[in-house]
């Protein structure tokens, strides 16, 4: 009977054991996605000033067709065809939408009465949280000409 205990509290052992490493290996992944996601929203955010700062009007600016445009997909108010971010080979999806570490398509919102961008990341728990919570975003401003 002794045996018995102690091989049923090694297997007990062994199971909280790989209960760590997969709980480790999750919050591990999770982190480097969201180090990931928060250097391609803030690289996307560096895009967009860019293109902004060449473009002579922000008036009727089309957040739709913006990730087209910094790309160098859309040629409209982009003639010279320029990217001003490329995204990696799994930053797109079929729609040619730039998509976060988690699958999700990144989001351009007007904020502060259209005085701004905010570049929104969902985050891990792929829900709009208004930039809150495990959401990662970039606020950025346009220019007034």
């Amino acid at each position: 009977m002794g045996r018995l205990v102690n091989t049923r509290h090694i297997f007990y052992g062994c199971l909280v054991a790989i209960s760590v490493v997969f709980t480790l290996e999750y919050y591990t992944m999770h982190f480097h996605r969201g180090i990931a996601t928060r250097f391609q929203v803030d690289s996307l955010g560096i895009a967009i000033e860019k293109y902004l700062s060449e473009k002579t009007n922000t008036n009727g600016l089309d957040l739709n067709k913006l990730s087209l445009k910094i790309t160098g997909t859309e040629k409209t108010n982009n003639p010279n065809n320029r990217q001003y971010y490329v995204p990696g080979r799994y930053e797109t999806n079929d729609n040619r939408d730039i998509i976060d570490e988690w699958g999700n398509v990144i989001r351009f919102v007007f904020v502060s009465n259209g005085n701004s961008i905010m570049i929104q990341s969902y985050g891990p728990n792929k829900k709009d949280d208004n930039g809150l919570y495990d959401d990662i975003i970039k606020i950025v401003k346009l220019h007034k000409l």
